[in-house]
């Protein structure tokens, strides 16, 4: 039981992680498309997956949502995360 929570976990956050590595390697370059739009689609993926793997423990599902979200407040700004959030 504890080794699937803690792979659950770690699932969890290499989902987060994986769309800020790349934002960040690709940000530097020249996009056509506007680096909003893209951080947008990369956390909105992040947080759909992460609510797709949450974790269940003592009958309470546990998840990381809210990681990314915070996270496109951090690197887009007040828009990205207002949208992100509904």
């Amino acid at each position: 039981m504890i080794c699937m929570v803690i792979e659950k976990l770690l699932l969890n956050v290499f989902v987060i992680l994986i769309p800020v590595l790349i934002y960040s390697l690709k940000a530097e370059g020249s996009w056509k498309i506007q680096r909003s739009l893209t951080m947008f689609l990369f956390m909105s993926g992040a947080v759909v997956l992460s609510m797709a793997f949450s974790v269940e423990i003592e009958g309470m599902q546990w998840d990381l949502r809210f990681v990314p979200t915070l996270l496109a407040f951090l690197y887009g700004g007040r828009r990205e995360d207002g949208v992100l959030q509904g």
